[in-house]
């Protein structure tokens, strides 16, 4: 299940980050991706949670620290 919440992610970051060809993994960080700052990082988590009908609390949100952290919540919201 987790691939393919990456794969899913891989899409949405490529979109709401307007990047290509890179390869999104669970321990890709915000310092791995250089467009991945702060004001993009709440667009990601807004398109997320549109894409996958949840809401992240502020908690979680400041607490993720990659990829992988997401994709944890991700499964927990929707199991």
């Amino acid at each position: 299940m987790a691939n393919s919440i990456i794969n899913s992610l891989s899409e949405i970051f490529k979109e709401v980050l307007d990047i290509q060809d890179y390869a999104l993994q669970a321990e890709t960080t915000p310092n791995d991706i250089p467009e991945w700052d702060s004001v993009n990082h709440l667009i990601l988590l807004h398109a997320i949670e549109e894409h996958y009908k949840i809401k992240f609390d502020l908690a979680e949100m400041i607490n993720f620290r990659n990829v992988g952290d997401i994709c944890e919540s991700i499964i927990r919201k929707t199991a």
